[in-house]
């Protein structure tokens, strides 16, 4: 009876083992749990942000651009938060106001979006203590806070173009 008993427990912990195995192993990498939201759409990874214990990634998935935080645990990477597309598309101005999302955490946020290289020189955010830009080099851009951002007045966001001007949101 005691043998039955260990063999069982052996069997259950056997069996216990091989169901994490396989959802570990589907969740293993960020790009197989990214594809996985995606569904039958390609999807690719641009861009990798270590933000405090969460990966924030964009990733292309063809007309859209969209964005996440993601982190790995116990069954491996798992998408914590995340925003609807932007649509992807070149305007004149550089930028349109849809054109950009964010992402709040507890003491930090993430605003990112998709721009016209040609057009805008670097993208950027200001507020009392922090004046934080990126220099466009491609058609995303991004910038992590140390602060939330679950509002901000317009003439803190804004694109500086390569002339020189500077177009406050919401970039009319």
């Amino acid at each position: 009876m005691k043998r039955k008993k260990i063999v069982i427990s052996i069997l259950v912990m056997l069996a216990l083992l091989l169901v994490w195995g396989l959802i570990y192993y589907n969740n293993s990498s960020l790009e197989k749990v990214v594809q996985d939201d995606f569904y039958d759409e390609p999807a690719s990874i641009l861009e990798r942000v270590q933000v405090g214990d969460e990966t924030f990634v964009i990733i292309d998935s063809g007309d859209y651009m969209n964005g996440g935080l993601y982190r790995k645990g116990f069954f491996g990477w798992k998408q914590e938060v995340g925003n609807a597309p932007i649509v992807k598309s070149f305007e004149q101005e550089g930028i349109r106001y849809d054109q950009y999302n964010v992402l709040n955490l507890d003491q930090s946020g993430v605003i990112y979006g998709f721009v016209n290289p040609d057009q805008v020189d670097h993208v950027r955010f200001t507020n009392e203590k922090f004046d934080l830009r990126h220099n466009v080099d491609t058609f995303y851009w991004y910038i992590v806070t140390p602060f939330s951002l679950s509002s901000f007045d317009p003439n803190q966001f804004s694109i500086i173009k390569k002339d020189g001007s500077e177009v406050f949101y919401p970039f009319e």
